[in-house]
């Protein structure tokens, strides 16, 4: 029976620390959870932003308080 990669991908890491090798698991563990953040950022954002309404409608407001604050003497 074949394993799926990410078990494959697992077991390596596991025995890299038993050989003592776990400085490199550890960056392996590192690049995995800065892609799980990088991740959970972008979608938080998103789902901000779809709850907010859109991007362009907010830069849009943005950029019209800005033009009016401009235009007071």
């Amino acid at each position: 029976m074949k394993r799926p990669e990410w078990q494959a991908a697992l077991l390596v890491t596991v025995a890299r620390f038993a050989n003592n090798q776990s400085g490199q698991a550890l960056r392996e563990y590192a690049l995995v959870i800065a892609i799980v953040a990088v991740t959970t950022v972008v979608t938080l954002a998103a789902v901000g932003f779809t709850i907010a309404g859109s991007l362009p409608a907010s830069l849009d407001g943005l950029v019209q308080t800005l033009e009016g604050v401009q235009e007071r003497p």
